[in-house]
């Protein structure tokens, strides 16, 4: 995928952040295009106990964040994740 994104920016489509699904979202993938194509990355994340992100200064897992973001009663929103 990272090939695909370079060969299409080459190609003088500019973009500012790439939106795909968590079959793509190894952090592998994420870190490159964010270091080599300079691209903020909007991505479901595969729900792993192995892949950690940093969150609120810890590197947790998918399913800590979110437990820690439990949707508040009689809201529609989850809080502010901290980013």
């Amino acid at each position: 995928m990272v090939e695909l994104i370079h060969s299409v920016q080459k190609a003088g489509i500019a973009a500012k952040y790439v939106v795909f699904d968590s079959w793509f979202s190894s952090p592998k993938t994420i870190q490159a295009l964010k270091k080599e194509e300079n691209l903020d990355i909007i991505a479901m994340i595969k729900k792993s106990s192995k892949i950690k992100s940093g969150y609120q200064d810890k590197n947790l897992n998918i399913k800590e964040i979110y437990s820690r973001n439990k949707k508040r009663r009689g809201r529609s929103r989850y809080r502010h994740m901290g980013y």
